[in-house]
């Protein structure tokens, strides 16, 4: 009887311990992704900046203005990409963000 009830406890713990570990793979894959959008559109913007000739907006933003990846990763209930930059280097970037990728 004993014996069943602490099966059940450690099968329950296990069951729980599975979706945590499943959350946290999900959450990793989805920080992942918003960061390479925001790594992505930085680049387009500075392509762009180059084309114009516009040297001086380069220094606006760049991939090291970008928060640290496990703090974007331990915001578990942020799953956006606009809080990876601060929120003015965001709207610059914000028109070259790749939508559906």
């Amino acid at each position: 009887m004993i014996a069943n009830i602490i099966l059940s406890i450690i099968w329950v713990c296990a069951c729980v311990l599975i979706l945590v570990c499943m959350f946290v793979i999900w959450k990793n894959e989805n920080t992942f992704k918003n960061r390479a959008k925001i790594i992505e559109a930085i680049y387009y913007f500075e392509v762009d900046m180059t084309q114009k000739g516009d040297y001086e907006s380069l220094r606006k933003v760049d991939c090291l203005d970008m928060e640290d990846y496990n703090d974007t990763l331990n915001r578990f209930w942020d799953w956006g990409y606009t809080r990876i930059l601060p929120k003015d280097k965001y709207e610059i970037i914000k028109p070259y963000i790749q939508k559906g990728k």
